[in-house]
């Protein structure tokens, strides 16, 4: 993790995914992509380029629609070839997943505000996944929040 820095707010927000979130279950950072995420969270997880980001607000400009598909890569700690993560250090043998998702295809998500402009984007698709998703605020720390899929039972995407 050469060069990476995480400041205190993230440090806290890791150790509560640590702490509460189980091994199996799935995390999506959304328009978050940093090194840290796979080793301190130390949990499978997707995230997606700011390309991305600006392909969901581009979609919903255009259909007045919350977007709930996007093109995800897959965290570091999840293998790519012959092996599937069960949990952080249990894997079965698996082929690759799916790389356009659902976000009812993850058990959490995770919102960072890297930037004043984000912040009210970021509210946005928060209060559309908790309305109209079956989401719910499970931790909101300043800049991050993290929801929780309350009607995700068992998790197959990968």
């Amino acid at each position: 993790m050469r060069g990476e820095i995480i400041d205190q707010q993230e440090w806290e927000a890791y150790s509560w995914i640590q702490n509460n979130v189980e091994e199996e279950e799935i995390i999506l950072f959304f328009g978050s992509v940093t090194q840290a995420e796979s080793v301190y969270t130390k949990r499978i997880h997707a995230d997606f380029q700011m390309d991305e980001y600006q392909n969901l607000l581009n979609q919903l400009i255009e259909t007045n629609e919350t977007p709930t598909r996007m093109k995800v890569s897959w965290g570091a700690s999840t293998p790519r070839t012959n092996y599937r993560q069960l949990s952080f250090w249990k894997f079965e043998k698996w082929e690759d997943p799916d790389m356009n998702v659902s976000i009812n295809d993850f058990d959490y998500i995770y919102f960072k505000d890297m930037h004043e402009n984000m912040v009210q984007i970021n509210n946005f698709f928060i209060s559309e996944y908790i309305t109209n998703h079956g989401f719910s605020l499970v931790y909101n720390s300043n800049k991050i929040k993290i929801i929780k899929n309350e009607k995700n039972e068992h998790n197959t995407i990968i």
